[in-house]
């Protein structure tokens, strides 16, 4: 309990006591007597709204529950009273926008009530009262473009329209309207990388019902310097992948404890309890659900990604599986240079190897890596994937058709060719039956293969320490000693092609 005065004190406890009872009348009373003597007490507020309510005394408990929301960092007690009151009663027009901003500001809740109430706010207040005025007199086009002009700037700049955008659906007619008019002109203006993020999350939230994913260019490559990164972008915006609905979960904490034993074999200091993590190219979320859950509760994630498509996915897939506290952002790995923050561990699977210099970036990442910190890596290995290369020469893909549509007929080509002989084709992947993994298999903007004997060299420039690789139960009987000695390896591979057809992924170590 805070510092409050005896008074305060004893009036709250008395509500309570009555409260217990059933007794609302008394407990009103009580609560009203603490709050009056401590205003600035939450606890007492939110008492005290929660007991209007039960008494059908609606507008009081908004005015009360609101005025303790705006006291700062609601509690869960608090959010759950403002919850049960937008979800049985229409919040009053006296409510603004900036109510509703706190509780939005909480990441890890389900605050769709609230953004939904949010965006009610806002149609009826400045700036996107005047948009849709605007969108009234001359059409939706015309707002879109005064939202985007300096003039407009205040509207798509607007934190609480952000950030109810990305907390839940809007069910506001006009505002769709205005929405899927400004997606459609979203450009590669760096100043537009938070709203492209947003329209994108909010097109997840929304299942895309009004703005169709084949749209979703509109996000693409956002102020990226490199080319590369900017195709790759591309190609994320238009497949996120990979597409998923569930992941099966190791044991909680499990992660944690193999990285520990690893480094206690190699004589190395302990991650830890509240490691501070960087996923560089989440993707769609799988592996931030995995790491969330087997590196402990304690686990301070921040994710980035090129492409704002697959970022929306993987903030809507945590929120689903309950993880909180992942801070999602928009970036590509060659402009974390810039970043001043450090990592005890840093994981990159499946992202350097779709660089143009895939040392370039793995640099720059250890460079974030804490001293005595630990990476997860994972690189394509190019003896396993030396089959796609075949495929791919036996049925040239015709580049003259679109990206979907050159996809569509490659398939097609091979299907009709390995129907009943499907190890003859190669395809070994189960990539290659869904649009996006046969993309990132098969089509992709630009692949960086690696050998045993390059992944050394790298790690020995880098100055990192290799501990093991991640394999199959399988791989692992087979080569139980010398597990950290990449030189025999490279025997073994050579011996078994098919080893890492999941990639080369691994545990480093960066030096204390």
């Amino acid at each position: 309990m805070p510092d409050v005065s005896p008074r305060a004190a004893l009036a709250f406890d008395l509500g309570l006591a009555a409260h217990r009872q059933g007794d609302f009348a008394t407990a009103l009373a009580r609560f009203s007597e603490a709050y009056e003597a401590a205003p600035d007490w939450p606890d007492a507020g939110t008492a005290l709204a929660h007991t209007h309510e039960r008494l059908g005394e609606i507008d009081a408990a908004y005015r009360i529950g609101f005025a303790c929301a705006r006291l700062g960092a609601p509690s869960e007690t608090l959010i759950t009273v403002l919850t049960g009151l937008l979800d049985n009663y229409p919040p009053p027009n006296w409510l603004t926008a900036e109510d509703f901003a706190p509780v939005l500001k909480i990441a890890g809740r389900d605050t769709r009530l609230f953004a939904r109430a949010a965006l009610s706010a806002l149609v009826r207040e400045p700036p996107l009262r005047d948009a849709l005025t605007i969108a009234q007199a001359q059409g939706f086009a015309a707002a879109a473009d005064w939202a985007l002009s300096p003039a407009g700037r205040a509207l798509i700049e607007n934190e609480t329209l952000l950030r109810a955008l990305r907390a839940g659906p809007n069910s506001e007619p006009a505002l769709e309207l205005l929405l899927t008019a400004i997606w459609q002109r979203v450009n590669d203006d760096p100043a537009l990388a938070t709203l492209a993020v947003t329209l994108a999350a909010q097109c997840a939230l929304n299942e895309y019902v009004w703005a169709p994913q084949a749209d979703r260019h509109a996000a693409t490559s956002i102020g990226f310097n490199d080319p590369t990164s900017r195709a790759v972008a591309r190609q994320y915006e238009d497949h996120p992948y990979p597409a998923w609905r569930h992941v099966d979960l190791p044991p909680a904490g499990s992660q944690r404890a193999q990285l520990r034993s690893l480094q206690r074999k190699h004589g190395l200091a302990e991650t830890p309890e509240h490691p501070r993590v960087l996923i560089a190219g989440c993707g769609t979320g799988q592996q931030v659900v995995q790491m969330a859950t087997t590196l402990g509760p304690h686990a301070r994630i921040v994710a980035c990604d090129l492409s704002a498509a697959s970022l929306a996915y993987a903030q809507r897939k945590a929120t689903e599986h309950g993880i909180d506290g992942v801070e999602f952002r928009q970036a590509d790995i060659l402009d974390l240079a810039t970043w001043t923050e450090r990592f005890d561990i840093v994981a990159c699977t499946g992202v350097l190897h779709h660089m143009q210099d895939p040392r370039r970036g793995w640099r720059i990442l250890t460079d974030l890596t804490l001293p005595g910190g630990a990476q997860y890596i994972a690189l394509y290995s190019a003896l396993a994937r030396t089959g796609l290369d075949d495929i791919r020469r036996r049925f040239p893909p015709d580049a003259s058709l679109p990206i979907d549509a050159r996809i569509r007929d490659f398939r097609r080509r091979v299907l009709q060719a390995h129907a009943f002989d499907w190890q003859a084709s190669g395809l070994t992947w189960t990539d290659f039956f869904t649009m996006g993994g046969c993309r990132d298999l098969l089509f992709h903007a630009h692949e960086d293969r690696y050998t045993i004997a390059r992944l050394a060299e790298d790690l020995n420039v880098l100055g990192l320490q290799f501990l093991d690789f991640n394999l199959p139960s399988s791989a692992a009987r087979d080569f139980a000693d010398a597990r950290d000695d990449l030189t025999a390896w490279d025997t073994y591979e050579r011996a078994h092609p098919n080893t890492f057809t999941r990639m080369y992924q691994f545990w480093c170590a960066k030096p204390a």
